[in-house]
């Protein structure tokens, strides 16, 4: 009896192995922290240097770097946490080598956030080439132009709150809900304005977010 029992744990553990080890996508660990969610038109992740399609339910981890094509998007998951929705024609990365925040590099393009309240001493991080911004729960939405002598970054929030510092001044200061910034790279001004209804309109998709 003691030998059939003892059998019986030895397949169990097997077919647990064996089970996790077939958890993920090829090419991809187990370890993964975020999802991939309805991904639309052409969506693609670059894991290792390697680039391949994201598919619904694909796993992204840190270092991962996200592009969506022209009249493409997906919305990237964190669940329970807080999702974001890469909209056409943009670029972002997954920096997660702080145990204490989450950073998104967004390069380029427009992506909207739906943050749920983050835990005491746990942050997510928006970093781009003209702001950085810090939240721990809100609406909101940041478009980053392409490089070039005209670059500019704005961004505009729906509820809650918004940490923001200037990349090139060191400049911090608070967006509210309701609130929008343009900031321009080359000379890093900064201007604070009311946001307008279609931007407003625009944030109002994180609701559909499934985090």
């Amino acid at each position: 009896m003691d030998t059939i029992k003892f059998c019986r744990k030895i397949l169990f553990v097997l077919t647990a192995m064996l089970l996790s080890m077939g958890a993920a996508p090829q090419g991809m660990p187990a370890a993964a922290v975020f999802r991939a969610s309805q991904p639309q038109g052409e969506v693609s992740v670059i894991h290792q240097g390697e680039t391949q399609a994201l598919l619904d339910h694909g796993k992204l981890v840190g270092g991962d770097v996200i592009r969506t094509g022209a009249d493409s998007q997906v919305d990237l998951i964190r669940k329970g946490k807080w999702g974001y929705r890469l909209l056409a024609n943009t670029e972002c990365s997954i920096d997660l080598s702080n145990v204490d925040e989450t950073r998104v590099k967004m390069t380029a393009g427009d992506v909207v956030f739906q943050v749920k309240k983050l835990p005491p001493g746990k942050t997510l991080v928006v970093e781009t080439p003209v702001v950085v911004a810090a939240v721990r729960g809100t609406q909101f939405w940041g478009r980053v132009t392409p490089a070039g002598p005209e670059r500019s970054a704005t961004f505009a929030v729906r509820e809650g709150r918004v940490e923001m510092k200037v990349s090139k001044t060191g400049e911090p200061f608070a967006l509210e809900a309701g609130q929008a910034v343009d900031i321009h790279e080359a000379d890093g001004s900064a201007a604070v304005r009311d946001a307008l209804p279609a931007e407003l309109g625009a944030i109002a998709q994180a609701d559909a977010i499934p985090v």
